[in-house]
């Protein structure tokens, strides 16, 4: 299974594990997040690395807000 890297466009939610409470957090414009399925392709929430951490954010929000880079 090959990594896919995407700049996120728009700012977009994700969500993450804080202390066994999901929590909320901001994905800037201009950030890159690697995913490392091929799920982006699906309608539901995959794990994607942000700034070395792992979150959770829909497969559909990738694809609208995102752009695949090499």
């Amino acid at each position: 299974m090959s990594s896919q890297r995407y700049q996120i466009n728009s700012p977009t939610m994700a969500t993450f594990l804080q202390e066994a409470h999901r929590a909320t957090v901001r994905i800037p414009a201009g950030s890159v997040v690697i995913v490392d399925s091929e799920m982006v392709n699906e309608n539901q929430p995959i794990e994607v690395t942000w700034a070395g951490k792992l979150v959770v954010m829909f497969a559909q929000d990738i694809r609208a807000r995102g752009m695949k880079v090499e």
